[in-house]
C-alpha cells in the first residue's frame, strides 16, 4: 500500500484490464478517495476487473465490470456494471462503491452510538 489511508492508488487492475489505462482508471475512480479514507489501512486489498461476455441479440460485445474492496476484519463491498460503455461503467461502479461504503460505515457508527 503506498500511503498510510486506502486510497484509488492502491486499486490493483484485474483481469481485463492493461496496466498501460492504470492512469486513465485511477483518475475517474479518484473521487471515491474520501470514501476509502475512512477505511483501516490494516487489510485493505482492493481490484477492478472486467469480463467480456457473450454478445447481445445486436451483436454487441458485453462486459461485466466488477469492483472489489477488501477492509480489516473479512469485511468485503462489491459493486458491478453491465454497462457496454466502460467509462460508463466504471462510473457505475465508482458511485455504487461510495454509497456502499458510506452506509455500511454511517451504520456501524451509528450503532456505536447508541446506549
Amino acid at each position: 500500500m503506498s500511503q498510510a489511508r486506502p486510497s484509488v492508488d492502491d486499486i490493483r487492475l484485474g483481469h481485463g484490464l492493461s496496466p498501460e489505462r492504470r492512469e486513465e482508471i485511477i483518475e475517474q475512480l479518484r473521487p471515491l478517495d474520501s470514501q476509502l479514507a475512512r477505511l483501516p489501512a490494516d487489510g485493505f486489498d482492493a481490484e477492478l476487473s472486467v469480463k467480456d461476455g457473450d454478445e447481445d441479440q445486436d451483436f454487441n460485445k458485453k462486459q461485466y465490470v466488477t469492483f472489489e474492496v477488501w477492509a480489516a476484519r473479512g469485511h468485503r463491498y462489491v459493486t458491478t456494471s453491465r454497462e457496454p460503455n466502460f467509462a460508463d461503467a466504471l462510473t457505475e461502479v465508482r458511485d455504487d462503491m461510495r454509497k456502499v461504503i458510506g452506509r455500511t460505515l454511517d451504520k456501524r457508527i451509528d450503532q456505536k452510538r447508541r446506549p
